[in-house]
């Protein structure tokens, strides 16, 4: 860093604890700490919400969602009871049963997610980065494509910024409906 030859380190896959750590233990020795943190992000998979975004924000770290489409789940590439395409991340890198499983887990929060989207005219891999990116310290949202209206819709999520009370709203929707024990 000194040299000039790295202006900025970033953490992946990182717990919070271990993040502070570094930043601390940088500081200390008079450098520079991280970044950004990134790591997997997405409405199917808020798990980073709880404790990693709140640290990162705490940290002034740019967050960097990872499968910000979940795999292609909320790109609308697979349909519950069909085998994932072949050419799909699903067909190429895991075994049909489990790739079944997982379609056939997220269908629902997927089409409820999907309504949403065509109530408010646009597409679910557009809520899937308008919502990200509508978060604060959530950095750059960047999502793969392989054909040109993958890259138009993810290209036109940037123009729609999701309210603070919409950003809630998609979360739980996506959580999906609270089970209550008794």
């Amino acid at each position: 860093m000194r040299g000039g030859k790295l202006r900025e380190v970033g953490v992946c896959n990182m717990a919070p604890g271990a993040i502070e750590q570094r930043a601390r233990i940088a500081s200390g020795g008079g450098l520079k700490g991280p970044a950004s943190v990134q790591d997997r992000y997405n409405l199917l998979r808020q798990e980073a919400a709880a404790e990693l975004l709140p640290c990162a924000r705490r940290l002034g770290l740019a967050f960097l969602p990872f499968f910000p489409l979940a795999s292609g789940m909320l790109g609308g590439r697979y349909r519950q009871g069909q085998p994932p395409p072949a050419d799909s991340r699903f067909g190429r890198h895991l075994e049909p049963t489990h790739a079944r499983r997982i379609i056939d887990r997220d269908a629902a929060l997927v089409a409820r997610l999907t309504a949403w989207a065509a109530e408010h005219g646009r597409g679910v891999a557009e809520l899937a980065i308008a919502w990200l990116a509508s978060q604060p310290g959530v950095g750059p949202v960047i999502a793969g494509a392989t054909r040109p209206e993958q890259v138009q819709a993810n290209a036109s999520a940037a123009g729609w910024t999701l309210t603070a009370d919409e950003v809630h709203h998609v979360a739980a929707l996506a959580r999906g409906p609270t089970v209550k024990t008794t």
